[in-house]
């Protein structure tokens, strides 16, 4: 796991004219083993009920290397992450 892991849990409108091209980790430096540890370890902050959901996304280089959603974004009605 990382020495340090930060989560930014704020809304944050961001206005671009066309969404970053999406590639493999691996093409941009980026093991895929530790982001799948994000993902699992937001998934038991789910199960335990310490958050709702939760969106990934890491860019590197300008290119969309890893996008994950867990969980729901309204517990009361069920909606989805996005």
């Amino acid at each position: 796991m990382w020495p340090l892991l930060c989560l930014f849990m704020a809304p944050v409108a961001v206005h671009v004219r066309e969404p970053p091209p999406r590639v493999a980790p691996q093409s941009v430096g980026l093991p895929a083993p530790p982001l799948a540890q994000v993902t699992d370890l937001l998934e038991e902050f789910v199960a335990a009920q310490r958050i709702a959901g939760a969106v990934v996304a890491v860019a590197r280089r300008c290119r969309l290397a890893y996008v994950e959603s867990v969980g729901v974004r309204d517990v009361d009605t069920g909606a989805p992450d996005d």
